[in-house]
């Protein structure tokens, strides 16, 4: 992956279950 999609730890860490799942997914889908 690149360092951009090095932003999902701080969401992992801020954010809930089902928000870090959404997030994550829209990044993979961004860095693909």
């Amino acid at each position: 992956m690149k360092d951009g999609c090095g932003v999902a730890t701080r969401y992992e860490r801020c954010g809930g279950n089902f928000l870090n799942a959404v997030i994550l997914a829209a990044i993979i889908i961004f860095c693909l």
